[in-house]
């Protein structure tokens, strides 16, 4: 996420808290935006919208944990016993083409030599492998990543790509398939929750700075670039946090408000049971 998308995140945030009577500070609501900025505002928003319908824990107010929780669930990784399943089945198959994660491949690299003397035994190592290191790429933000081992069986090659071209793409499916192959009727697109890099932000700076920089001897420019950079940075952040201050004050009066209505209510309730 960048600071364009931080009103798309404000707006998913606190209307999650808006369920359940929470008015969250303009503090807060900066402090979880920048925890997940590595993710694309997408992908945040439906892991908040996640935990709203979350039966057990919907009904508490919704933490950077549970966000993260449900990104986790959303980002198409295997689990560990599915991961197993694909590599225990085709690994071993010269004649098969299948598509596996990187972390599942890495983990069978673990596991294969122990697999020939004892099945069980590898399945435990694989696990233990594969969940560390899907633990460890979800600590880093890192996209899961889609390979193709290609069989020697071109027939059953070309099926299984066209079958999982959604997952490794059109041109990854392209380039392991039997030539020549019609592909019109092939999905391109990447993993649906494919997490991407950062985009650009829009860029706005008073004119008088940048006529400066203009004016500027040839000497000076180096550092009123990088100050005019900190400028606009900063004059961006402001203005988005100015059309996000009114929408938090207004969910903080309709919370003071309901808590006075609150009060009015047992203030009248209490004075009518002690009258005779």
């Amino acid at each position: 996420m960048t600071d364009d998308d931080l009103i798309a995140f404000a707006d998913a945030y606190c209307e999650a808290l808006d369920f359940l009577d929470k008015v969250p500070t303009e503090h807060r609501v900066r402090a979880v935006f920048d925890i997940f900025r590595p993710y694309p505002v997408e992908v945040v928003t439906a892991a908040i919208r996640a935990h709203t319908l979350d039966s057990e824990r919907g009904n508490y107010p919704v933490t950077p944990a549970d966000i993260k929780r449900h990104i986790d669930r959303m980002d198409g990784r295997p689990t560990a016993e599915e991961a197993w399943a694909t590599a225990s089945k085709f690994a071993g198959d010269e004649t098969s083409t299948f598509v596996w994660s990187t972390e599942t491949a890495e983990a069978w690299g673990a596991a294969k030599t122990v697999y020939r003397r004892d099945p069980v035994g590898a399945r435990m190592v694989f696990r233990d492998t594969y969940n560390r290191i899907v633990t460890d790429a979800r600590s880093r933000c890192l996209p899961v990543v889609w390979v193709v081992s290609a069989g020697t069986d071109p027939a059953r090659r070309e099926a299984v790509l066209r079958q999982s071209a959604r997952l490794i793409g059109r041109n990854a499916a392209l380039q392991v398939m039997p030539s020549p192959s019609r592909l019109t009727p092939l999905p391109g697109a990447a993993s649906q929750l494919a997490l991407e890099g950062p985009r650009s932000a829009g860029a706005g700076v008073a004119d008088a700075v940048g006529g400066l920089l203009a004016k500027a001897p040839a000497k000076w420019r180096p550092v009123l670039e990088a100050s005019l950079k900190r400028v606009r940075a900063q004059a961006e952040r402001d203005e988005r946090l100015s059309r996000l201050r009114p929408r938090l004050e207004a969910r903080r009066m309709r919370e003071r408000k309901r808590l006075m209505d609150q009060k009015v209510q047992s203030y009248l309730r209490s004075g009518s049971a002690q009258e005779p």
